[in-house]
């Protein structure tokens, strides 16, 4: 078997999981400075405000954070959007965030935040 066809993460065959994601993101978590609106208050914001999405302790699989914090409801669902839009290469973390990035952009155009409360 070549090293092309070897079977690894990144060449999961379809249909691509939920779980796959969670992996993926734990191997490549969004980077440092993604930025995300709260959908819960949080001892360091407001709901609503835009904040680094990042877990409080280091420790933490990122994947399996972003899926199970109720800081940030529907972005890791987003974020398995964008890798399973993404076909066969699956997306970096830089990637992945520059997307959803996208994605927040053109819905607070169509739909402007109300003032963090």
């Amino acid at each position: 078997m070549s090293l092309e066809t070897q079977p690894t993460l990144f060449n999961v065959p379809a249909p691509w999981s939920a779980d796959d994601t969670e992996e993926l993101l734990n191997i490549e978590p969004l980077p440092a400075g993604f930025k995300w609106r709260l959908t819960k208050t949080s001892s360091r914001a407001m709901r609503g405000e835009l904040v680094d999405v990042q877990p409080a302790h280091r420790d933490l699989a990122f994947g399996k954070w972003l899926r199970e914090t109720p800081y940030f409801q529907g972005l890791f669902e987003l974020a398995h959007q964008v890798v399973v839009e993404a076909g066969a290469k699956l997306p970096s973390g830089e990637e992945i965030a520059a997307r959803l990035t996208a994605l927040r952009l053109e819905r607070e155009r169509i739909n402007p935040p109300s003032p963090a409360v």
